[in-house]
């Protein structure tokens, strides 16, 4: 590796080990984790439901929910001053001056980042996840600590995502205030916006809930209704709520935060639902085929960090620094 990238990343990882905003992040990650913990405890001390789904049967949906808000912040608060931050201090001009190219400064950081999140990631995992252990009571298998660690690994891809986002940014604006101001817009556009306009284009594009008007003797027949011989949503409101879905699904998919959930509930929840009613049963997935049966989302986290890193890097290389 060439010695002036080698030189930035090596300075840019230990300091950023050394923030006040790493260890924030560390802890309120450990505190997440330590909370859904102690939660799945005690639903388990209170129902047995779930007491053969293993060590991710209650946590696995919970815990990717939390680090769906965690990973975005940390490349939030680890990326929107990433260069804005050097140019403000005047730093960035003494680093430029030295023999030091400047690919070497924008892929240095990059790197320096995505490291110091996989540490803090990968750290706060084992202690939180030796807590839960301890206080759910159960051994965790060699599948277990395997989606662990796939788990971990996706949501080091989920901050790449987002630092590389805010690393444009930060190189686009002269001020931090700037560059923080639009990384706050788009983790708000991609975990509340898109949501609920989803929701909202759905409901629009469907229109209402099928109602059907009142029948002689006085029963009416739509939302609670059911037909003979089948317990539960009528046929026709069944397929509404299934329609509904695909579209507020399909508007969600423009979302990284949508793809990162996706991929992540698959790895973790070891086991899916397959029928309904009193015959329904329960099947194991591999991770082999919740990663393949979503390849996609995959391939959308990796898109966003190499699209926004190139950006990054020709934002910067061609920009004159004064």
């Amino acid at each position: 590796m060439p010695s002036g990238l080698v030189t930035v990343a090596r300075k840019e990882f230990s300091e950023t080990l050394r923030s006040k905003r790493f260890f924030i992040v560390i802890i309120l990650f450990v505190a997440l984790w330590a909370f859904i913990s102690a939660s799945t405890s005690i639903v388990r001390g209170m129902s047995r439901s779930i007491g053969g789904m293993g060590f991710f049967g209650g946590v696995g949906s919970d815990l990717a929910s939390a680090m769906v808000f965690v990973a975005p912040i940390l490349g939030i608060a680890l990326g929107y001053a990433a260069i804005s931050g050097e140019r403000e201090a005047g730093s960035l001009k003494l680093m430029l001056a030295r023999p030091i190219h400047r690919e070497d400064v924008i892929t240095g950081k990059a790197l320096a980042g995505i490291a110091a999140a996989g540490v803090a990631m990968f750290a706060s995992t084992l202690i939180a996840a030796g807590g839960g252990v301890w206080l759910q009571g159960v051994t965790l298998t060699l599948d277990g600590v395997t989606r662990l660690l796939t788990f971990t690994l996706l949501s080091l891809m989920l901050f790449a995502a987002y630092y590389t986002i805010c690393l444009f940014f930060s190189t686009l604006f002269t001020k931090t205030s700037r560059s923080l101001l639009v990384a706050i817009f788009i983790w708000v556009l991609f975990s509340f916006i898109i949501p609920i306009a989803a929701s909202l284009i759905a409901t629009v594009t469907m229109g209402s809930a099928p109602v059907r008007p009142f029948e002689p003797g006085g029963t009416q027949r739509g939302m609670n209704a059911t037909q003979p011989g089948q317990p539960g949503m009528s046929e026709e409101l069944q397929q509404y709520m299934r329609r509904v879905s695909e579209i507020s699904g399909f508007v969600q998919r423009f979302s990284i935060n949508t793809h990162y959930s996706t991929v992540a509930n698959a790895v973790l929840v070891a086991e899916r639902q397959v029928g309904f009613g009193p015959g329904a049963s329960t099947a194991t997935v591999s991770i082999g085929e919740a990663l393949t049966t979503n390849w996609t989302s995959l391939v959308v986290l990796v898109a966003f960090t190499a699209v926004f890193f190139v950006l990054s890097y020709l934002a910067f290389t061609r920009r004159e620094e004064r």
